[in-house]
């Protein structure tokens, strides 16, 4: 099953700070961020999604505070989990702050932040406190970079394929000396394992494990329909869905191939927080 994505759901009514400011910032975090402008839709938001942390804006539509306090009440009664901070345009006295702690138990004593005073390292000291990654959690940011490489290394791998292939007909033709021949073999086989290993090394850390102990066994010179027959039985047993496994049944050539692309499907899967 797909590990935990990081997600924070941002409550705020002004479009460019919740997006350029807190948006752009747990970005850089890793978070996949989604953004609500008022109750209705971040009680949508959190009813469809899990999230790890949230902000809300006191200071939230027409209703000013009364709003944001009914945000605060909807994660209080059904998602408690979810640590807030709450963001302010202006001071909280002490006397309101000790009243919102008693009444949101999910709001931590210093989680309050100033849009007027707005630091992205307290931002971001107060968030690793709050909601610290946890192993086998995968950060969204990191994962789609890593479905991008792995795409870039399967055409790779692919372009590899046609040149061995286009040297085997060179060879065929005459064109090539056996010295030539097995040295450009070589050569090729030093850059597939490269390939592989790089692959390998993308899946780490990404729930990834049963594919990059896959990719080992190809490297090792295992059977392929062994490891087409060990893809399908962890299909079933990793609840990877029944198009991951009909894919395994109909896959023709190369199985680092299949490989890669059950990795891609699957790091998508955690991107959108399946």
């Amino acid at each position: 099953m797909s590990k935990r994505v990081l997600r924070v759901l941002i409550v705020d009514d002004d479009e460019e700070f919740a997006k350029d400011v807190l948006g752009y910032k747990f970005k850089q975090m890793g978070y996949d961020v989604r953004i609500a402008s008022d109750l209705k839709s971040a009680r949508k938001e959190l009813d469809e999604r899990e999230f790890s942390i949230a902000t809300v804006d006191m200071c939230l539509g027409r209703e000013g505070a009364i709003e944001g306090e009914l945000v605060l009440d909807y994660i209080r009664d059904n998602y408690r989990q979810v640590p807030c901070i709450i963001i302010s345009g202006s001071p909280i006295p002490p006397s309101r702050s000790f009243k919102m702690r008693s009444r949101y138990p999910m709001v931590p004593d210093t989680g309050y932040i100033e849009k007027n005073d707005f630091e992205y390292e307290r931002l971001e000291e107060l968030v690793n406190r709050l909601c610290p990654i946890e192993e086998g959690t995968m950060v969204s940011s990191n994962v789609e970079k890593g479905v991008q490489e792995l795409k870039k290394l399967s055409y790779d791998l692919r372009s590899l394929s046609d040149r061995m292939a286009e040297t085997e007909k060179e060879y065929r033709k005459g064109a090539l000396d056996i010295a030539r021949y097995n040295q450009l073999l070589r050569d090729y086989g030093t850059e597939r394992y490269e390939i592989i290993d790089k692959m390998q090394t993308l899946m780490q850390g990404r729930g990834l494990d049963q594919l990059h102990e896959a990719l080992e066994k190809v490297k090792n010179h295992e059977p392929e329909e062994a490891i087409k027959t060990e893809l399908k039985e962890e299909a079933k047993k990793q609840g990877w869905g029944d198009k991951v496994f009909e894919e395994i049944e109909k896959h023709k050539g190369e199985i680092v191939s299949l490989i890669v692309s059950i990795a891609m499907e699957l790091g998508k899967r955690a991107v959108a927080g399946m």
